[in-house]
C-alpha cells in the first residue's frame, strides 16, 4: 500500500509541474508523502487519517498543549506573508489581509502554554 500511494503521487506531482512548469507542486507533492509515511503511518500497515493535536508549545516544553503547533504569532505571520501591498480600498499587506479574515490579534486569541 505505501509504494502504491508513494507512486501515485509521484506520478501526479510530475503531470502538475509538467502542466504548469512550476517546480514547486512537485516539492509540495513530495513533502505531503514524506509526511504521510512519516507520521500517519500504522506500524501494521495501513495510515492513520489524523493525528493528535496536543504538541509542544516550544522545544523545551515538557507538557503537551492542545494545538500548539498550529499557533502562530502577529510577528510570525508579518515576516512570513510577502510584503505586497494589495488593493482594497485602501492598501493593505497580505498579512494584514490573513489577519483581518482569520481574526489574528496583536495580543493573540490562544493561548497554548
Amino acid at each position: 500500500m505505501t509504494r502504491i500511494l508513494s507512486k501515485k503521487y509521484t506520478i501526479l506531482s510530475r503531470i502538475c509541474s509538467r502542466a504548469t512548469k512550476e517546480k514547486c507542486f512537485a516539492t509540495v507533492t513530495e513533502r505531503i508523502v514524506e509526511y504521510v509515511l512519516r507520521d500517519l503511518r500504522h506500524p501494521e500497515g495501513g495510515f492513520y487519517s489524523a493525528e493528535d493535536a496536543d504538541s509542544l508549545p516550544k522545544g523545551d516544553s515538557a507538557e503537551k498543549k492542545e494545538g500548539a503547533f498550529c499557533v502562530w504569532t502577529r510577528q510570525e505571520l508579518d515576516s512570513l506573508l510577502p510584503k505586497v501591498k494589495v488593493k482594497e480600498g485602501k492598501d493593505k499587506t497580505k498579512a494584514e489581509l490573513f489577519c483581518r479574515m482569520f481574526g489574528v490579534k496583536d495580543g493573540g486569541n490562544v493561548d497554548p502554554r
